[in-house]
């Protein structure tokens, strides 16, 4: 299955390509986030547990975060603009 591990700026993609996947590759990992189902099912990662330590994917709180912060700017703009 695939596993969709998404940062927010592909920039950091790379990066973890580059100096993290070794640490991954071949070994036992534990892997939360969600099951999504669609043509092609995949499974959106949160954070990976590898060994006691957590690696963070930030895009699921990015995209938190810029929700919130468009739904707090459309409130105030209805009641700036009338």
């Amino acid at each position: 299955m695939l596993v969709d591990y998404k940062q927010p700026l592909k920039i950091f993609e790379t990066l973890f390509g580059l100096f993290k996947v070794d640490k991954f590759q071949e070994k036992e990992v534990q892997v939360i986030g969600w099951y999504k189902r669609s043509m092609r099912p995949y499974f959106v990662c949160k954070y990976i547990i590898k060994d006691e330590e957590r690696y963070q994917c930030y895009n699921y709180l990015l995209t938190k975060i810029v929700a919130y912060a468009l739904i707090i700017l459309g409130v105030l703009l209805k009641f700036i603009l009338g």
